[in-house]
């Protein structure tokens, strides 16, 4: 099966059967889901909300689909989130830059948000989603051996974000951020202690920091966790560059390899030649 924006549905040159027509739409029309009779070309185009990507997948499930490959993109990071797919395949190639080397530097970085660990500490856990049962915000303060749960909810995520750093205090264990991390953020929140408290996210698609404010974090004693950890399957690479001379398959494909360790790496074109 495909589900794919009629325009999309219309264009392709392989045989599909219209199974039902959504009712969630796109710049392109309609997503469509068909059944494919004879194999082809299909452009994907698919619902921009999760919550549409969700229902479509409920849909698929429905009518007997085992297993779904939904195709992701860098501004369609929300799809990647463990409440949403269950493992994800981070793609790179040369189109992120004209040296190798900052291509591997972006890529692991990149890998290393998403393998962000859980919170362990299981009444950590617990104060943490109490909290955001009740606000987009939260502060965990020491409490013996528990946590008390002071929660903020507000409008905008990032103002409830931003009254949290405000109302934090010695005893503050961590900050429960509800909505996105940005950079003004944890700059914000690194200025509070020599050892800024331990930031939680709901899940890496939710991270939106440069590497160089990440690591003065890390390097200030700061940890940063995740409510629900994504299981990143595989990296996939491409050495082309459509718009210049891209790399040596076989060079790029052993410096990832080595770089992200023991995370598997493929380039599946060269692996097939």
């Amino acid at each position: 099966m495909v589900a794919t924006a009629k325009a999309c549905y219309e264009a392709a040159d392989a045989d599909l059967e219209l199974i039902e027509q959504s009712s969630f739409s796109t710049p392109l029309g309609a997503v469509c889901l068909a059944r494919v009779k004879q194999a082809g070309h299909v452009e994907l185009a698919g619902p921009a909300s999760v919550s549409g990507l969700k229902e479509l997948l409920t849909a698929m499930t429905a009518l007997g689909a085992e297993h779904i490959l939904v195709d992701g993109a860098i501004n369609r990071l929300a799809s990647a989130s463990p409440l949403v797919t269950e493992g994800v395949i981070l793609t790179t190639g040369a189109a992120l830059g004209p040296a190798m080397k900052d291509v591997v530097n972006k890529t692991f970085f990149r890998r290393e948000l998403l393998e962000l660990p859980r919170v362990s500490e299981k009444l950590l856990l617990q104060a943490a989603q109490k909290g955001l049962e009740n606000g987009n915000a939260v502060l965990l303060h020491r409490d013996r051996d528990d946590y008390r749960v002071e929660a903020i909810r507000a409008m905008i995520p990032l103002m409830a974000c931003a009254e949290m750093i405000d109302k934090c205090r010695q005893d503050t264990e961590a900050l429960v951020v509800g909505g996105a991390l940005v950079d003004n953020s944890l700059k914000d929140i690194m200025a509070l202690d020599p050892v800024p408290p331990a930031v939680i996210v709901n899940d890496a698609t939710r991270i939106f920091i440069s590497p160089e404010i990440f690591y003065r974090f890390l390097n200030q004693g700061g940890k940063l966790f995740v409510l629900n950890k994504i299981n990143l399957i595989a990296v996939t690479l491409n050495p082309t560059d459509p718009a210049g001379q891209g790399f040596d398959p076989q060079a790029f494909l052993d410096r990832m390899t080595e770089a992200l360790s023991p995370c598997p790496v493929f380039d599946l074109i060269l692996e097939n030649n």
